[in-house]
C-alpha cells in the first residue's frame, strides 16, 4: 500500500529535520576551525526552526543529536583547541535550546487550550455551538453521494426549569453534565454531540444507513434521559424531547438544517414531550404561525390590547351573585376576540404572561372596585387568575399591594385563583409567598382541582380559603357512578379542611341541582351566566335578581341516604 496522508507528511518533516540538524554541523563544525565557538551560532538553525514546530520534546532530541554530532566532529581536534570554550559553547547551546523548546510548548499549549475553550463548553467539555455549526457545515460539504444520510438531533430537557428553579443552579449543573455524558455515551465516537446552551444539546450524525437509523438514535437518548439522574442524595427525573432534521434537497446549507431540526423539537415538545419528531415542510409553516402570534402578542401587551369580561359566582343556596371571575380576552386587530385559549399557552412559555396578569390584577381592581353593591347585599368580590411564573417572582407581593392601593379595593374583596402546578414547583418558596399574601387580607383559592398534583398534605400546608372543583367533575354528576363519588369525596375534603367548595362548569339545571346536593356552597357557570363585558357585568351585579334555578330534585349521593336536598 503506497504512502498517503499523514504517514506521508511525517516522514517528509523527519528527514527535512535531520538536513537541517546535519548542514548545521557542517557548517558549524565541519573543518578544524570548528573547535572554537565561531561557527557556533549555526546550531541554533535548527533549534529555532524545530521549537517553533514542536516545542519541547522535539527540540530536546535535536540538542542531544547536535551535542553527539559535534563530539563527533571535533574529537581529533579537541587537545589543539580551547576545550573549556568548546564545552562552554555546548553547555550554552544545550541550555538554550532545552529553555526555547520548553517556551515554544507552553505557547502552544495555551494556544490549544484557548482554542479548546473557544469550541467546548467549560461545564460539559462538550463542543459548542460554534464547533457544532462548523462541523455540520464540514459534513455537509463533504457528501460524498447525493443520497448520503446526514442527520442532526436537538435534544431538550422536559423538566430541567423546575429542577434548576427549586434545587439551585449546582445541582442542575450537575445534571446537566450527567446528560451530556449520557448522550455522548449513545452515539458512535465519530458523531458529534454538543451542549447550545441552556438544557439544549445537539447531536450530528454523519454516514448513516437511512433515516431509519436516526429513530433509533433518538430512542436510545430519551430512553437514557428518563432515567433519573442521582445528584446529592437525591435521584432527579429530568426526560427530555428530540427533534430530527436531515441534510438533502429541504437543507442543503446550515442554518436551513439547524433551523429544521428546532422546529421539530417545538413540535416534538408541543405533542406532550418525551418524544422524537423528524421535520417536514408543514411543520415551518406552523413556527411561523406561532412566530407572527408571539410578534403579535408582545405588542399587545405594550398597547393594552386586551378586555376583560368577567363570570358572575354565584351561592347556590340563593342564586344572588356575590362575585365575579375575571377572564382575559384579548381584542386582536386582525382576528377579532380572542379566547384565553388562543394565547396564554404562549404567553406562559414566552414568559409574557408575568406583565399580562399584571395588567388584568390591576384592571380588575379597578373596574370592581367602582361597582354599586345591591342594597342588602355584600359588596362583590373579584377573581383574578395568578400564574405560576407570578408567584415565583420576588415581586408579586409588591404587584397585588400596588394594585390595591391604586384601585382602592379592599383586599378581602380580592380572590388570588392559583392552580395545582404552583404546588408543584418549589412548594416551600410558593407557601412562604402565599402566606404573606394571605396575610394582607387577600383570599385564595385553589383552581381546577383535581386535575394535577395536590396531595392532602398541601392543601394543609398552603393558607387556602376556597376549592374549585374542576369542571370534569361536575360534566360526569348523575352520569357515571365513579365520577359522581369522586366529586362527593372533593366536597367532602373540603368540608374537612374548612374550605369554601365552588363547582365550575355548571352548564344545565340537573348540574345545578347536584352540586347544591353535594353541598357546594359556590358555582359559576353557563347555565347562570356566561363571561360578560364590563357594562353587561356591572349591570347584572347591581340589579341583584338571582341566577339559576335547581332542575328536578335528585337523590343524595350521600351512601345509604334516600332524601332530597334542595
Amino acid at each position: 500500500m503506497p504512502w498517503h496522508g499523514p504517514t506521508r507528511r511525517t516522514l517528509l518533516e523527519g528527514l527535512a529535520e535531520a538536513a537541517v540538524v546535519a548542514l548545521a554541523l557542517v557548517v558549524g563544525y565541519g573543518s578544524p576551525r570548528g573547535g572554537t565557538l565561531d561557527y557556533s551560532y549555526a546550531l541554533f538553525v535548527p533549534l529555532l526552526w524545530i521549537a517553533a514546530r514542536h516545542g519541547f520534546a522535539r527540540t530536546a532530541v535535536t540538542v542531544l543529536a547536535l551535542n553527539v554530532g559535534v563530539a563527533l566532529l571535533v574529537r581529533d581536534e579537541i587537545g589543539h583547541t580551547n576545550g573549556l570554550a568548546l564545552q562552554f559553547g555546548l553547555l550554552t547551546v544545550t541550555l538554550s535550546g532545552l529553555l526555547l523548546g520548553a517556551f515554544m510548548s507552553e505557547r502552544r499549549l495555551l494556544g490549544a487550550r484557548q482554542v479548546h475553550q473557544a469550541l467546548h463548553d467549560p461545564l460539559t467539555d462538550l463542543g459548542n455551538r460554534s464547533l457544532f455549526t462548523a462541523r455540520v457545515a464540514h459534513a455537509l460539504a463533504r457528501r460524498s453521494r447525493p443520497d448520503a444520510t446526514l442527520a442532526v438531533l436537538f435534544v431538550d430537557l422536559d423538566n430541567f426549569k423546575a429542577i434548576n428553579d427549586s434545587r439551585g443552579h449546582a445541582v442542575g449543573d450537575e445534571v446537566l453534565v450527567a446528560v451530556g455524558r449520557r448522550l455522548a455515551a449513545c452515539v458512535r465516537p465519530a458523531d458529534t454531540v454538543a451542549r447550545l446552551g441552556g438544557d439544549e444539546f445537539a447531536v450530528l450524525l454523519d454516514a448513516l444507513s437511512g433515516p431509519p437509523e436516526a429513530g433509533e438514535v433518538a430512542a436510545r437518548l430519551l430512553d437514557a434521559l428518563r432515567a433519573p439522574i442521582a445528584t446529592r442524595g437525591t435521584d432527579l427525573a429530568v426526560g427530555g424531547s428530540v427533534g430530527i432534521a436531515f441534510g438533502g434537497a429541504e437543507a442543503d446549507d446550515t442554518d436551513t438544517l439547524l433551523r429544521n431540526a428546532d422546529v421539530a423539537l417545538y413540535r416534538a415538545k408541543d405533542r406532550g414531550r418525551g418524544s422524537y419528531q423528524v421535520f417536514d415542510a408543514s411543520m415551518h409553516a406552523a413556527v411561523i404561525a406561532r412566530l407572527e402570534l408571539e410578534t403579535d402578542l408582545r405588542r399587545a401587551i405594550d398597547r393594552e390590547e386586551f378586555v376583560l369580561h368577567y363570570q358572575p359566582l354565584v351561592a347556590l343556596d340563593t342564586g344572588r351573585i356575590v362575585g365575579v371571575e375575571a377572564l382575559v380576552r384579548w381584542a386582536h386587530p386582525a382576528r377579532g376576540l380572542l379566547a384565553p385559549g388562543a394565547f396564554i399557552p404562549l404567553a406562559e412559555e414566552t414568559g409574557l404572561i408575568v406583565p399580562l396578569g399584571r395588567w388584568a390584577l390591576r384592571a380588575a381592581c379597578r373596574a370592581v372596585a367602582g361597582w354599586p353593591t345591591p342594597a342588602g347585599h355584600p359588596p362583590p368580590t373579584v377573581a383574578v387568575n395568578l400564574s405560576v411564573a407570578q408567584v415565583q417572582r420576588e415581586d408579586v407581593l409588591a404587584d397585588v399591594a400596588d394594585a390595591l392601593r391604586e384601585t382602592g379595593l379592599v383586599p378581602d374583596r380580592l380572590t388570588l385563583e392559583i392552580t395545582e402546578s404552583v404546588l408543584a414547583g418549589d412548594p416551600d418558596a410558593a407557601r412562604d409567598t402565599l402566606r404573606a399574601l394571605h396575610g394582607r387580607g387577600v383570599r385564595l383559592a385553589l383552581d381546577d382541582f383535581g386535575t394535577g398534583y395536590s396531595s392532602l398534605g398541601y392543601l394543609r400546608r398552603f393558607p387556602l380559603d376556597a376549592l374549585k372543583m374542576d369542571r370534569s367533575f361536575v360534566a360526569d354528576l348523575g352520569r357515571d357512578a365513579t365520577g359522581t363519588e369522586l366529586a362527593r369525596v372533593v366536597v367532602a375534603l373540603g368540608r374537612t379542611l374548612g374550605l369554601t367548595t365552588v363547582a365550575e362548569g355548571i352548564e344545565t339545571a340537573e348540574q345545578y341541582a347536584w352540586v347544591r346536593a353535594l353541598g357546594c356552597a359556590l358555582g359559576q357557570g353557563y347555565y347562570m351566566a356566561r363571561p360578560l363585558p364590563p357594562d353587561e357585568a356591572r349591570a347584572l351585579v347591581a340589579a341583584g335578581a338571582p341566577l339559576g334555578r335547581p332542575g328536578p330534585p335528585v337523590l343524595s349521593p350521600h351512601i345509604g341516604r334516600d332524601t332530597t336536598r334542595g
